[in-house]
């Protein structure tokens, strides 16, 4: 059985000691994982090669043993550039990734950095409630007291009431200007805290993106805003904006060593606001995944550049190449295949526009289950004033019929 020579560069995506003679004792990663099925359709036999690091990259020492026979191809997979490819062939695209940003969340605005979620709580608020609810009965029970003659005690439970039933809304209001007083204050009292319950909702606060795409990326490290992470070696400038004065721009990326495991950059993008780390989507969300501090950290996909396709380099003239990209574009029929069976019955052909319109319309379709806590307040409140109107009608009632 033919032996197929794999270097794996490390990789914390890859687990190379997951693929043992041929079979998979757990997850090795997607490049090792594809390697496997790739084996099995051409009965080839997989040998891993274990790189080791090198200062200028994992590329750099995969690219050694490929020159040197070591290797026949690589496990790792690369965005394919004229640079890479001179000395070696690439194979048909394998993974194709938005390219993203990560950078430090940046800090709140002054607006949601004072709000408190327990504002409401405060000993404030409950002693201004308390006076605003003391005031009332006192002011109404005055008015009792000096425009009907009524005693201190009478004057202070009409007033109890006049208060209770301004609030409440109950059957048959007092026709004084202090109803009108009492419901302007219930209404400012209930937007206040409605406006509350919206901010809170809204809490954590939402983040203005500091730039969305290459371009504007460009602008902030023209102005020195922020700097590349995991750039390497000498400082070279790049005229991203292409401004009238490139040289005024020389020191446009700042030479900042990354440190060799995910955590330990991570870690470092919190210590320092202006680090931004550029790579595809999905290995940042990966590398997100297992980080603690993954709420602390803001990721920026790119609106304007492209996709990018990611390969397998290989030896000139390598005999499997062939093959090998045809066991590529097997795989993708098959999953193409599965797609048209499953998602649209076999019926009609699976589209990009089809499905953008469906989850558009299923975005915009708002569930019950939104709403069914505010429903069941109201249907408790509705209750309570139908039993409490019906209470008041039947007093009503019965103090008619006996006079």
């Amino acid at each position: 059985m033919p032996v197929l020579r794999v270097g794996v560069a490390p990789d914390s995506l890859l687990n190379p000691e997951c693929f043992v003679n041929d079979t998979l004792l757990c997850d090795p990663g997607v490049e090792l994982t594809l390697i496997h099925m790739i084996a099995k359709l051409l009965n080839v036999t997989v040998d891993i090669v274990h790189s080791e690091y090198h200062k200028k990259g994992r590329l750099h020492s995969l690219h050694h043993l490929l020159e040197t026979d070591v290797i026949d191809m690589t496990g790792n997979s690369f965005i394919p550039s004229q640079s890479r490819t001179k000395s070696v062939d690439v194979s048909l695209p394998l993974l194709q990734h938005k390219q993203a940003y990560l950078i430090r969340r940046p800090a709140a605005s002054d607006v949601f950095m004072n709000f408190n979620p327990l504002a409401s709580f405060s000993k404030t608020v409950w002693l201004f409630l308390f006076l605003v609810f003391s005031v009332m009965p006192l002011v109404v029970g005055l008015l009792h007291y000096a425009g009907f003659g009524q005693s201190i005690a009478r004057s202070v439970m009409a007033a109890v009431g006049d208060v209770e039933r301004a609030c409440f809304m109950y059957y048959r209001p007092p026709r004084r200007i202090i109803w009108f007083c009492g419901l302007l204050f219930m209404a400012a009292v209930k937007l206040a805290y409605s406006t509350y319950i919206w901010a809170a909702l809204m809490y954590p606060y939402p983040t203005k993106l500091p730039f969305r795409n290459i371009k504007e990326l460009a602008q902030q490290l023209r102005h020195h805003r922020y700097r590349f992470a995991e750039y390497h070696g000498a400082v070279m400038f790049t005229d991203f904006s292409c401004t009238d004065d490139p040289a005024a721009n020389s020191s446009l990326v700042f030479n900042f060593e990354t440190p060799p495991t995910p955590h330990m950059w991570l870690s470092k993008l919190l210590e320092h606001d202006d680090l931004v780390f550029v790579a595809d989507r999905v290995k940042l969300l990966q590398y997100m995944q297992g980080f603690p501090d993954h709420d602390k950290l803001l990721l920026i996909v790119d609106d304007q550049v492209e996709l990018k396709y990611r390969c397998f380099f290989w030896q000139k003239n390598f005999s499997l190449g062939n093959a090998i990209n045809q066991a590529i574009i097997f795989m993708e029929d098959f999953k193409e295949n599965l797609r048209y069976r499953f998602t649209n019955g076999g019926r009609e052909a699976f589209t990009w526009e089809k499905t953008l319109a469906d989850s558009q319309e299923r975005r915009s379709a708002v569930s019950l289950n939104i709403i069914k806590g505010p429903l069941i307040s109201l249907c408790v409140m509705l209750g309570i004033s139908l039993a409490t109107l019906t209470f008041e009608m039947l007093v009503w009632f019965y103090k008619s019929h006996r006079s």
